[in-house]
């Protein structure tokens, strides 16, 4: 039980920092989305090629999107504490475990089709915007991260479908239990 309290405790510190993150990020972006300058050099709107009303709303889309995203991310932690909360109490099969599994998993597998979504659209912008296509893909920033978040998904919903096809082979041996004891 050690490795789950500690991995409880990194989590709901990662899950307070990540609140406070987005917090200051939700500041960022309505400033960004409504291009309101306060001075202090916001790299959101210094970054943004913005060259007409369309530029803009793709833009602003973008960021909410990821934004969407990220606070998304930070439910699936929240949702993976309750998990271990309930591990700490020795209910590993209860239906709140399932249903979490399935939830996070979820989550994970609509932020890699996000994520894909955002990724390619950037690099088809880049294409256009260029009259060559370019000889190097970054290999990371294109593939790799956005298959982290579809292994995990997948391990989420796995780990749902084990955890729920055991709570029913518990149950069904709590009922052949009782069923010999009748006939004793």
């Amino acid at each position: 039980m050690r490795t789950i309290t500690f991995l409880n405790i990194v989590l709901r510190i990662l899950f307070g920092f990540a609140t406070i993150t987005i917090s200051i990020l939700a500041i960022i972006v309505i400033l960004s989305i409504f291009n309101i300058d306060l001075g202090i050099g916001n790299p959101l709107i210094k970054n943004l090629n913005i060259d007409s009303p369309l530029d803009m709303l793709q833009e602003s889309i973008s960021i909410l999107l990821a934004f969407t995203c990220f606070i998304s991310y930070i439910y699936a932690i929240y949702k993976l504490r309750k998990c271990l909360d309930l591990f700490m109490e020795y209910k590993f099969f209860h239906k709140n475990v399932v249903r979490n599994f399935n939830i996070i998993g979820y989550i994970f597998l609509i932020g890699f089709i996000v994520n894909c979504i955002l990724n390619y659209t950037d690099l088809i912008l880049q294409l256009s915007n260029q009259e060559s296509i370019p000889l190097s893909i970054e290999f990371n920033d294109v593939f790799l991260a956005p298959l982290n978040g579809l292994i995990i998904g997948l391990l989420f919903l796995t780990l749902s479908k084990v955890f729920e096809i055991a709570k029913k082979q518990k149950e069904e041996n709590i009922e052949l239990k009782q069923e010999n004891e009748l006939t004793i």
